[in-house]
């Protein structure tokens, strides 16, 4: 009985409770977040399938040597640059820079020598010809009046001596006398004969001479030698004091403007270039652009690689820091080299100081000496670049002893520094018109592009704008050159309308049509990649990857 209530109770609990769930309304069940991946957006130039990696290369570069042996006086330094010679037709165009010079005296001896010996071929020549054409012929007509006076005895003798007038040895007088007078025509004329050619022998040692004079003119004027084409001195191989042989190379120079730059292509690649086309150049790190023509192509390909050579020519330009020189440096007049105040004997406490002796030290109106100095730096301290230094005078007072450093310096020594402290950073060249306390700036002007140095080069020169560029599984197709994506916000999808403006191979650069979708599409905003074919605007996401795009 017992029992029996009990499953009665619990069968009605049972309905009750089942009564109850159908009368309950169904509740909404929640869509979990969709896994997503997204794409973090950033203003971009897609140029990895544009770009190859070219390398710098000299368009010109020469070991300089002398034509004559001697002994170095003078030769620039390293990294100087000079302006080219030029000469045509023998006439010099543009003179050029001086770059090295032998001592000249030995070939002043021999070119003294060699004038002095064509003036004396010259002397003899015109003594030579004054007796061919005055004294030689004066004796050949006295020659030939003696001969007809002892002739017009002989015949006046033998007539007589016919008439039994005169003895027969005045017959054989005047007959040895006709024959010597002959003979001393004939002799006077030989001599004249003689006399040409030895004149013609005289001309040929003039002739000789002069040209020996040439040669010692022309090994005198080798006794420099000038860039022969613009360019900066890479190497120098011999110092001042040092002695070169003929054809010995002294230094090396280098064209850095324009400037080199070869690229390796593939075959099909190297077809789509064409000569003089304008292809682009980047440094790396840097921003700019600038243009370069393609000038040679090779005839082989590389065995090793399959590839083809191409070189491109560009213009180079020289920069001072990280500052173009073109550029206003204002209320900084502009030097180029300091030096420091130092001892003529460094380990000598009394050694006198040195300076410069054409380029620091100046003197004023009144006969007093001063030398322009900043000195808060001294030997030793580590320097900017650019340096702007704060120059002020200091007085000295200058001996009489100079040195010669190489030909390049002129240094004197100082009897007295007065205030100057040791060891201060002198400016050199400093203009005229300088004040106490004006800014200078020590210029070091460096070249933008070296040889060996790498660079980018893009295939093309009209490289894509830069902006938003998007891949194709990022964008729903629309209508025409339209779209739509989504942007993560508040982990949910926002479906933005983008318009489609243009495309490197699989990327597309997008811009909001509508103006309240701006604020959306920034740089930092996350934009989804599949599976947005099976997103809805505002669904929620999860983001479980950021791909990182190669532009």
């Amino acid at each position: 009985m017992k029992i029996s209530m009990t499953l009665g109770i619990v069968l009605l609990t049972s309905l009750l409770q089942a009564g109850c769930k159908k009368d309950e309304p169904d509740r909404p069940k929640t869509k979990p977040p969709r896994p997503v991946s997204a794409v973090e957006l950033s203003v971009q130039q897609p140029l990895s399938n544009l770009k190859v990696t070219g390398s710098i290369r000299s368009w010109k570069e020469q070991d300089i040597a002398f034509e004559v042996a001697g002994t170095v006086s003078l030769i620039v330094e390293g990294g100087t640059n000079l302006n080219g010679r030029w000469v045509e037709d023998g006439e010099i165009r543009i003179t050029g820079d001086l770059l090295a010079r032998i001592d000249p005296m030995s070939y002043k001896i021999r070119r003294e020598t060699a004038n002095a010996n064509l003036a004396v071929a010259r002397k003899k020549l015109k003594a030579a010809r004054i007796q061919y054409e005055k004294v030689l012929p004066a004796n050949i007509r006295s020659a030939e009046a003696d001969r007809n006076r002892a002739l017009a005895e002989h015949s006046r003798n033998q007539e007589a001596f016919e008439r039994n007038a005169v003895s027969e040895l005045e017959v054989i007088r005047t007959a040895a006398a006709r024959d010597a007078t002959a003979a001393t025509v004939e002799e006077t004329i030989a001599a004249r004969e003689a006399q040409a050619a030895e004149i013609e022998a005289l001309d040929a040692n003039v002739k000789q001479s002069e040209e020996q004079l040439r040669a010692a003119q022309y090994d005198l004027d080798r006794c420099q030698v000038f860039a022969p084409f613009a360019g900066e001195v890479s190497r120098v191989f011999v110092e001042a004091g040092g002695f070169v042989q003929t054809g010995q190379a002294v230094a090396h120079l280098v064209m850095m403007d324009p400037i080199e730059i070869d690229i390796a292509l593939s075959q099909e690649m190297a077809d789509s270039i064409s000569m003089n086309q304008s292809l682009l150049i980047r440094v790396p790190g840097e921003e700019d652009l600038f243009p370069g023509a393609v000038y040679e192509k090779a005839t082989v390909i590389d065995s090793a690689t399959r590839t083809l050579r191409i070189s491109l020519i560009t213009r180079n330009r020289r920069v001072i820091g990280s500052l173009d020189p073109d550029q206003q440096l204002d209320r900084h007049p502009r030097i180029r080299q300091h030096m420091f105040l130092m001892k003529v004997r460094h380990e000598d406490p009394d050694s006198p100081y040195f300076v410069e002796a054409r380029r620091a030290l100046r003197q004023e109106a009144d006969g007093s000496y001063y030398v322009w100095a900043d000195p808060r730096y001294t030997m030793g301290d580590p320097l900017p670049d650019p340096l702007v230094l704060t120059v002020k005078k200091y007085p000295v007072v200058p001996g009489n002893e100079l040195v010669n450093f190489q030909g390049l310096y002129l240094f004197r020594v100082l009897d007295s520094t007065e205030d100057l402290p040791p060891n201060s950073l002198l400016p050199l060249d400093i203009p005229e018109g300088t004040v106490d306390g004006a800014q200078v700036i020590v210029a070091r002007e460096s070249w933008r592009l070296r040889p060996g140095q790498v660079v980018e080069v893009l295939l093309t020169d009209d490289p894509p704008p830069k902006g938003f560029y998007l891949p194709m599984n990022a964008i729903l197709p629309a209508s025409g050159d339209e779209g739509e994506i989504f942007i993560a916000r508040e982990n949910r999808a926002k479906k933005i309308r983008v318009a489609l403006l243009n495309n490197v191979n699989e990327l597309f650069r997008v811009e909001p049509i509508h103006a309240e979708d701006r604020d959306l599409l920034r740089v930092g905003a996350q934009v989804l990649l599949e599976p947005i074919h099976f997103l809805q605007n505002d669904d929620l996401i999860r983001i479980v990857d950021i791909v990182e795009q190669d532009l």
